[in-house]
């Protein structure tokens, strides 16, 4: 089972994708999505998946510290609805899941500080680093199960 783990940003998507056994995270790369619609995003998020062969999206969902919504969460909750009706249409069998990402953009800064020194090179893995850790994270969990 493949898993392509999804960080949602409005000008931003970072990807990592597991193996095929689902026992190792790897960063995919960012998407750069300034200015496009919601709809292309989902088309290019489900087009990134059916390349790598995933059975499942994992979403991160931003939340506040204390569980509540933010304005993010509700642009990535529309993401979400318009990537599982898109995957649905085109009968992919992908799942959609969501798995809560607090914490993992602090995560990711601190991680990229200690392997890159360039501001500039942190700024640009941030985002897929964040996806890396929701993925790691989801495996996880799974092993646990």
């Amino acid at each position: 089972m493949t898993v392509l783990a999804v960080d949602y940003g409005l000008s931003k998507i970072g990807f990592a994708c597991s193996n095929a056994s689902a026992s190792m995270a790897l960063p995919m790369g960012t998407l750069q999505t300034h200015g496009w619609s919601v709809d292309r995003q989902a088309e290019q998020t489900l087009e990134k998946a059916i390349d790598k062969r995933a059975s499942v999206i994992v979403v991160g969902l931003p939340l506040h510290l204390d569980g509540n919504k933010s304005a993010q969460t509700t642009k990535t909750e529309l993401f979400i609805t318009k990537l599982s009706a898109l995957a649905d249409q085109k009968k992919t069998g992908i799942e959609i899941k969501t798995f809560d990402e607090r914490l993992t953009s602090k995560q990711a800064d601190r991680l990229l500080q200690e392997v890159c020194r360039n501001r500039k090179e942190r700024d640009r893995r941030s985002d897929e680093t964040s996806a890396y850790l929701i993925l790691d994270t989801y495996l996880n969990q799974l092993r646990l199960m």
